[in-house]
Parts: structure tokens; sequence; C-alpha cells
């Protein structure tokens, strides 16, 4: 993203696109969450494309907290 924040650079991994990734290609692929009321948020993972296939550059592990696991001050926050 060289442009501005938002807005992705080609190519566009879309179920329509014709593009071809290349080795030393980096993507990232976010997913969004979003809970109305609440906000949202999005999981990135981050690519390196290499002639073998990809690495994974992103490091730390996403995961999700259950509710009930949450601070108590945090769970109070969510139930409005």
């Amino acid at each position: 993203m060289d442009r501005a924040w938002g807005i992705p650079n080609p190519p566009y991994l879309v179920p329509k696109s014709i593009e071809t990734l290349q080795a030393h290609d980096v993507v990232a692929l976010e997913p969004g969450l979003y809970l109305p009321g609440v906000g949202g948020m999005r999981f990135e993972r981050n690519y390196l494309i290499t002639d073998r296939g990809h690495e994974t550059l992103t490091r730390h592990q996403l995961a999700l907290t259950p509710r009930a696991e949450l601070p108590r001050e945090v769970s109070a926050s969510l139930s409005g």
C-alpha cells in the first residue's frame, strides 16, 4: 500500500481475478470480524510468495478470547 492507507495495490485477489502472484510478491490477507454495536477488527496475515509456494511472515498468534475469560471490566463494557 504505497498510495494511501486503505487503498490496496494490485494484484487484487478476488474471485474473478486473472492476476498471477510471482515469487517475491508480498500479500496481506485481512478477513474482518464486525459486531453491530460493538465494533470490529481485521485478522491480518502476511505472506511472501516463493518459488515453492509461500512463507508466512506473520509471527504472532491470532486468537479470540472467549467472553467468559475476559477481565470483568472488559466483559461489562461489552454488555452495554
